[in-house]
């Protein structure tokens, strides 16, 4: 079995070329069901990768885990998002329009399947809004896929 190179925080990784990142400090515990979603940076730094949710035996969690890859760090963060609902199996995105903007909707939490959007300020600012959804004629389903296209989203 071949090992993975390790990406340097200082490293521009090569096209085609699978890496490990070994980010300081501490990270998240075990889970199933989370997202993780790259967000680019705004003032061409090397942006961050957001780990939102998950869950496993004990529960789910509405937690959000960070790796900052700029300014030649690779270090956890764990940001407060007041109001950010736990949720495992869901979807999360940066739409183009918003790239400041991380966006989770559905999945599910123990009592049940979650019929929700959110959006967190990734910038730093700590701020999670909840949208107003309709009413839901049907069961939703747990296991969300989507895609961001430009401005349209498509989820299944």
């Amino acid at each position: 079995m071949e090992l993975l190179p390790v990406l340097e925080p200082e490293d521009k990784p090569q096209k085609g070329i699978w890496y490990a990142l070994v980010p300081r400090g501490g990270a998240p515990g075990v889970n199933v069901g989370h997202t993780c979603t790259y967000v680019p940076s705004s003032d061409g730094d090397k942006g961050k990768i957001v780990i939102v949710g998950g869950a496993n035996p004990s529960g789910s969690f509405a937690d959000c885990h960070v790796i900052d890859l700029g300014k030649n760090r690779h270090e956890w963060d764990e940001p407060e998002w007041p109001g950010l609902l736990a949720r495992y199996e869901h979807c999360s995105f940066v739409p183009e329009s918003s790239p400041r903007n991380l966006w989770v909707f559905a999945g599910a939490e123990k009592s049940g399947n979650r019929n929700c959007v959110q959006t967190l300020d990734v910038t730093g600012n700590g701020t999670c809004a909840q949208f107003k959804t309709l009413p839901v004629v049907h069961k939703p389903p747990k296991l969300h896929i989507s895609a961001s296209l430009r401005v349209q989203i498509i989820s299944k």
